[in-house]
């Protein structure tokens, strides 16, 4: 017997990559956030006209919430879960009211009098490695938020590491740590362990979600 609602597995299920999996349950846990309700059960409940009004209901909330472009993403998993359980939204009406993107390419990059003003800017162990590890291997920040242990790997230079992101998923690619970033990033590890914690096992979090004061 299934342990947990059928339209909650067959939605996990669905969903082929970790990372994304992680995800789009963050974004169901939004939507069920904004119509109070405890589980994916509860998602079913209602004639599909109710249920096509939440979603509108919630697209209206969003805006001036998140950034216009985030709304794809922010509402890619709903229309997926109700797809899978034979629920049929209107996308087309639902779209029609996201907002107008922003422009967010054609910019240039990060120069290196730009990194030092942001390494100038803190005293966080933590900061100036993610500020390091970014401009190093010019990762996106699921990719970082995703790195353990396992994932920091040797190179033929010892004052430089490899990084894999996206491990054992179909994203999976490298990117190299020059000399600095990787310097910066055991300056943070060290912190952490001088505070207890054991960074042994391969399956902790590089870069954890949480608030270390480092």
């Amino acid at each position: 017997m299934l342990k947990q609602p059928r339209c909650e597995l067959i939605f996990e299920q669905s969903i082929k990559s970790d990372h994304t999996r992680e995800g789009y349950s963050r974004g169901m846990r939004y939507f069920m956030e904004f119509i109070e309700v405890d589980n994916y059960d509860q998602l079913l409940q209602g004639d599909q006209k109710s249920i096509q009004e939440k979603v509108e209901d919630y697209t209206i909330y969003l805006k001036n919430r998140i950034s216009p472009n985030s709304f794809g993403m922010r509402l890619a998993p709903i229309f997926l879960f109700y797809a899978l359980n034979d629920i049929v939204l209107n996308k087309i009406k639902i779209k029609k009211m996201y907002p107008a993107k922003v422009k967010v390419s054609g910019f240039n990059a990060y120069s290196r009098g730009d990194i030092e003003t942001m390494l100038s800017c803190t005293n966080k162990k933590r900061t100036k490695a993610v500020i390091l590890v970014f401009s190093s291997t010019g990762c996106r920040v699921g990719g970082l938020t995703g790195l353990k242990f396992g994932d920091v790997l040797d190179t033929v230079r010892d004052d430089c590491k490899c990084l894999r992101f996206y491990a054992r998923d179909r994203e999976e690619y490298f990117g190299f740590l020059t000399p600095e970033a990787t310097r910066s990033l055991y300056e943070y590890l060290e912190l952490r362990r001088k505070s207890g914690e054991k960074l042994d096992e391969p399956d902790r979090w590089v870069c954890p979600l949480c608030d270390y004061d480092y």
